[in-house]
């Protein structure tokens, strides 16, 4: 017999948003969280800034679990589930999918649960989905990097190439097709406005001495922008946004020799801990393994294209 369950909004249902989340971090606790999560998502609840909308889901009158999604951007964000009674979890799959939070939405999947049955549960949806790594490296562990000589012109990152950042940006992940689905990156127009948001500081302060620029003659034709955020448990961890290199410009390495020189920097300004995000099936990724990075984890993004992805 299917379950029939009700929700209704988190902000509507605080209390028994309150219940749950003490149940979802004794459940963290359990597993070798810190304590204090549950004090961390009530304030982003309950933050008049706040870019979360959420539901508590009922069984009868009983509240057996919540989920909520938290956007960063307009087409990007996560959506965190809980339900410790698995009989609950594919009814609440359904009903986020049926109401729409993933229409045309990336939401990485959060679970303090199996993660691994909620990504189950929301392939059997038809969802598009990406499977990412979160990568990281000790710079500690290895000496600077040799760079290479090339015909190329290495600088800090100049926020007046912004335009040509944004059109090399689209160009390149067009070729690599990893993010096909996400506006932000294959939209120039798109493209642009979300590095203007990243340089406002809105992911985290840009770390200028490991942002860089490569230029051919007059011409942009790479850039890495590098942003610091908490995480891991670290309160600064440099963050690389994203690692470009022009196609007409493949296969001559110059992504190696800029992001090994931007990792000299870091290494130079003391950061020890260094983290990234990659599509597994990214060729990036054979970069990341050569200079030293390792995968701390895999993700996995789902998103219901209801709009007609541009063509180009």
């Amino acid at each position: 017999m299917s379950i029939q369950l009700t929700s209704q909004s988190i902000n509507d249902q605080f209390d028994d948003a309150k219940f749950l989340l003490a149940e979802m971090e004794a459940l963290w606790v359990s597993r070798g969280g810190d304590a204090g999560l549950k004090d961390i998502l009530l304030a982003k609840c309950d933050s008049p800034t706040s870019q979360i909308t959420g539901l508590v889901f009922y069984d009868d009158k009983k509240p057996v679990g919540l989920a909520w999604g938290e956007l960063t951007s307009i087409n990007y964000g996560s959506m965190t589930y809980h339900s410790q009674d698995p009989k609950y979890r594919s009814a609440i799959v359904d009903m986020l999918v049926n109401q729409g939070f993933y229409d045309d939405v990336i939401m990485e999947t959060v679970t303090m649960e199996e993660t691994q049955e909620y990504v189950e549960l929301l392939r059997a949806k038809k969802l598009t989905q990406n499977a990412r790594h979160r990568m990281s490296t000790w710079l500690m562990d290895h000496d600077y990097f040799e760079i290479p000589t090339l015909p190329y012109q290495f600088y800090f990152y100049n926020d007046e190439y912004i335009d040509d950042v944004a059109k090399i940006s689209v160009l390149a992940h067009r070729v690599s097709h990893d993010y096909d689905m996400y506006p932000e990156l294959v939209v120039e127009s798109r493209r642009l406005d979300l590095e203007k948001k990243v340089l406002s500081g809105h992911y985290g302060p840009v770390v200028q001495s490991g942002s860089l620029m490569v230029f051919d003659g007059d011409t942009l034709i790479g850039y890495c922008l590098v942003v610091e955020i908490p995480c891991w448990g670290y309160e600064r961890v440099p963050w690389y946004f994203d690692v470009i290199v022009h196609p007409d410009y493949h296969s001559k390495g110059i992504g190696s020799a800029m992001f090994m020189q931007s990792l000299n920097q870091l290494k130079e300004k003391d950061f020890d801990l260094v983290g990234l995000a990659v599509t597994q099936n990214n060729f990036a990724k054979k970069l990341y393994d050569k200079t030293g990075f390792t995968v701390v984890d895999d993700f996995y993004e789902f998103v219901n294209e209801v709009t007609p992805r541009p063509v180009y």
